[in-house]
């Protein structure tokens, strides 16, 4: 009798999650998501330094329906004791090429990717450079909760790739996923307030996430 109980309650339970996550999709139609890239300490010698920033958006309305996905980049590299700057691009924004969901997010905000190749000017050598970008975030910490943004904190792994050179080797990295989507927080289960308080389907060789519950339509993070 116990056991049989115990069965229902978790039933009750699980049918309440997903109709709140029902609930929660049917009322959003309209969100943005993405990820961000800091680097911290890059284990330079001699002085040298690197730092990528990077701050990756997607906004999807379906009631349009749109999508559209860029990304805000900002590169810079040289040699503090000499004052000399090799690199610096940005921070400038651009828009996702090819896909707008070449950048993509989880719906539970559990995973995050970002393909992108862009022609970028750096005003160190006067010349465009090509930037190659090629990013995962895997969360991994539970949701958090600043106003209308949610959030997840995230491992990074993958390059930035220009003039021959990763700069992101040996750099310390840190960043988060994020939504403005409600239902983020109860498709992982959890959510922590501060005190302000899709399916998907990989693309074969690229680790993106597509969402394909909708009509079929070019746009970007979601």
């Amino acid at each position: 009798m116990v056991r049989r109980l115990i069965l229902i309650a978790a039933l009750l339970i699980s049918t309440l999650a997903v109709s709140a996550v029902n609930v929660a999709s049917a009322q959003e139609s309209a969100w943005q998501e993405g990820a961000t890239l800091v680097t911290g300490t890059c284990g330079i010698q001699g002085g040298g330094y690197r730092v990528v920033n990077i701050n990756a958006l997607k906004a999807v309305d379906r009631s349009v329906p749109s999508r559209s996905s860029n990304f805000q980049i900002y590169v810079t590299s040289g040699i503090k004791p000499a004052n000399t700057v090799s690199t610096l691009i940005g921070p400038v924004t651009v828009a996702v090429p090819i896909d707008p969901d070449y950048l993509s997010v989880s719906r539970d905000l559990g995973w995050a990717g970002l393909d992108a190749t862009v022609s970028l000017y750096d005003a160190a050598t006067l010349s465009n450079v090509t930037v190659d970008v090629h990013l995962q975030w895997t969360a991994n910490s539970g949701v958090t909760q600043e106003g209308n943004l949610y959030k997840r904190n995230a491992t990074i792994t993958g390059t930035v790739t220009l003039k021959d050179r990763d700069y992101l080797l040996a750099c310390v990295k840190s960043g988060y996923i994020f939504s403005t989507r409600a239902e983020a927080a109860l498709l992982s289960g959890e959510i922590y307030q501060f005190p302000v308080p899709e399916n998907g389907r990989m693309i074969a060789g690229r680790g993106c996430w597509h969402e394909h519950s909708r009509p079929s339509f070019g746009a970007a993070a979601g």
